[in-house]
């Protein structure tokens, strides 16, 4: 009975699992048409985008066919190269660029689709292909590239072709390019260089090889690119063919290729050119060992103590300068000894390049005892030497003006102080205001009026820090300086310090520069300095064109009864003054007054103090050293 019983609940299992297993089949299928039917749109839909893209890069618009380019590329899709290829036709330059970038995106899958568009009538067409398929790199585009380098094509052309082998660096390119660079009144020869130089090492024989040409344009390119390859293995046959050939250009060309190396074993070879009977060899040859730098120093010195003509030595004495190691100083300072005058020259300059101090007194000595050529030299390089030359010119110059045995040569050393500028403002001050020597002070202001305008300001600083009750010998020069110092002497007359605006006051009057005049007549407003302000309006030959200038100007030179003739307007004038808010002004108008005789007015200026509650007029009633205005103002102060 349980057997059977349990029959019928079996068969209901199985039923049950089928049917699960065949809906799950059903799913499937399901799932598996609507995958198909997904990819079959996006596929349709892709098509259609890839379709409207191409469409779209025949556009007008430079914009559009720009974006659709840029898609294109995007989607790498092959079907999108021959179009894009096409599209490198038109004729805008935005255009182009995104089809030339597309191609590159898309890259080696592109190539040979762009390497059978090389057989086109367009140069710049093909001269845009060439330059891509460098871009993309691709090695298939080396023997098409050359091919082209073998047909007459135009200069673009060849020029583009040229640049994409250095782009692909294949060594299969350089036997073309170096056909290229011996092609004579060819434009683009000497553009072969740079990719052969990008090939490399495997270059090297090649380029060797051409050393040997009897093209002086070919050495000179080879030997260029074989510099910049950079390989030590190249030192030698350069060497060997700058020692040998006889052709002019190829010893120019090679010279300037030795120096760039700066391989040490070109020293010998670079030192007997120094003697060559071509200048622009001899430059050359100096500048290439300058480049060497230390390890040409002991053989040029020895060129320098005993070389057979003075010209080897004036050329070693020039690059040792070059060179810059301070190793060279005790032999250059020997060499200001040298019989011929040219070589002390160019020691002498030389020494002004190595920056040591040790130089200076050697320096010294020629910048006062030889020909003005040699004094020149001398005086140049302590220029240079500046801060460590400005100690020992000082002393030098103490000594020039006290020796009263020998000639005065102080002028020359003060005019070398003069050339280091800034460098020697504050010790040629100090010399002035510490010597007791008239003369040593005269030739110390002498350079610092010479140095100018870096003078002004220090000048400045150190006067406002002396006594200026008594005219200073620093206001002679910044005067002798003329217009530079103008407006910094200007604004020292904005001071509230009365010696101070007298000082600026004195300098402007002395310098008769376009500028002065103006705040010279502002300057006669100021009771205490009119006098001053006048007589350096005087020296210009300034007349008054206004009504309150002449005022003021009267006032200044004692004329106080033509002031009085016209007092009506002339009241008028005073109390504008008197009323302009401005302290300086306020003061004038209250001395003048009180000059005329005019204690009559002390009323009105007392009211007009009230009245416009004026603090200022108070302050100036308190040192005007009238009783009742003082009077009057400590009451006003009082309330």
């Amino acid at each position: 009975m349980k057997q059977t019983s349990g029959l019928p609940f079996r068969i209901d299992q199985h039923r049950k699992i089928a049917l699960q297993v065949w809906l799950i089949l059903l799913l499937g299928c399901i799932i598996s048409v609507f995958s198909a039917l997904t990819s079959f749109a996006k596929e349709t839909s892709k098509q259609q985008v890839l379709t409207q893209n191409i469409s779209d890069l025949n556009s007008p618009d430079p914009n559009t066919a720009s974006r659709a380019a840029a898609s294109l590329g995007v989607s790498a899709d092959l079907r999108a190269v021959e179009p894009l290829i096409e599209a490198l036709k038109n004729s805008d330059s935005m255009v182009k660029y995104s089809v030339s970038a597309a191609l590159q995106k898309i890259g080696a899958p592109a190539v040979p689709a762009m390497i059978t568009r090389l057989d086109n009538d367009d140069a710049e067409f093909i001269a845009l292909l060439a330059e891509n398929l460098g871009r993309i790199g691709d090695p298939r585009a080396v023997m098409p590239l050359c091919q082209l380098l073998s047909q007459k094509v135009s200069y673009k052309v060849r020029m583009a072709a040229v640049k994409a082998l250095g782009d692909i660096r294949d060594p299969r390119a350089i036997k073309p390019l170096i056909d290229v660079m011996k092609e004579k009144f060819s434009a683009e020869r000497h553009l072969a260089m740079e990719p052969l130089v990008k090939i490399g090492v495997s270059a090297l024989e090649p380029l060797l090889a051409e050393l040997k040409s009897d093209d002086p344009d070919v050495v000179r390119i080879a030997a260029a690119a074989l510099v910049k390859i950079g390989d030590s293995r190249a030192t030698e046959p350069l060497i060997d063919v700058f020692e040998t050939t006889d052709s002019n250009a190829v010893r120019i060309a090679l010279a300037g290729a030795l120096g760039k190396i700066g391989d040490k074993k070109a020293i010998p070879a670079l030192l007997a050119a120094l003697n060559d009977e071509m200048p622009v060899v001899r430059r050359l040859a100096a500048s290439a060992l300058a480049k060497i730098g230390t390890p040409a120093i002991d053989e040029l010195v020895k060129v320098l103590k005993s070389g057979d003509s003075p010209g080897l030595r004036k050329s070693a004495a020039r690059t040792l300068g070059k060179i810059g190691d301070v190793l060279a100083v005790p032999f250059l300072i020997a060499a200001l000894e040298d019989s011929d005058v040219e070589v002390r020259k160019a020691s002498a300059r030389a020494l002004g390049r190595l920056d040591d101090e040790s130089a200076v007194l050697p320096l010294i000595k020629p910048l006062q005892n030889s020909s003005p050529e040699l004094s020149k030299a001398a005086a140049d390089a302590l220029v240079r030497l500046e801060a460590k030359a400005i100690p020992h010119l000082i002393s030098q110059l103490e000594k020039d003006v006290s020796n009263r045995n020998a000639p005065d040569k102080s002028a020359l050393t003060a005019n070398v102080l003069a050339r280091t500028c800034s460098a020697a403002v504050e010790p040629l001050i100090t010399l002035i205001q510490q010597s007791d020597i008239a003369a040593l002070r005269a030739v110390a202001a002498d350079a610092l009026a010479q140095i100018g305008k870096p003078a002004v300001e220090p000048l400045i600083d150190e006067l406002l820090q002396e006594d200026l009750t008594f005219r200073s010998p620093l206001e002679n020069i910044l005067a002798r300086i003329g217009q530079p110092a103008l407006k910094p002497v200007i604004r020292l007359m904005e001071s509230t310090d009365e010696l101070v605006r007298r000082a600026a006051i004195a300098i402007l009057g002395d310098i008769w520069e376009q500028g002065a005049e103006k705040p010279l007549i502002k300057a006669l407003a100021d009771w205490k300095n009119r006098q001053l302000a006048a007589k350096g309006l005087n020296a210009m030959e300034w007349l008054p064109k206004f009504a309150s200038d002449r005022v003021h100007y009267y006032l200044a030179v004692g004329q106080e009864q033509t002031v009085l003739d016209d007092w009506k307007v002339n009241k008028q004038i005073l109390l504008l003054d008197f009323k302009s808010g401005i302290m300086l002004r306020t003061e004038y108008a209250i001395q003048a007054f009180l000059r005329l005789g005019k204690e009559n007015l002390v009323p009105e200026m007392i009211q007009i103090m009230k009245d416009e509650q004026s603090r200022i007029i108070a302050q100036a009633f308190f040192q005007c050293g009238n009783e009742p205005m003082r009077q009057a103002a400590l009451n006003f102060m009082k309330r």
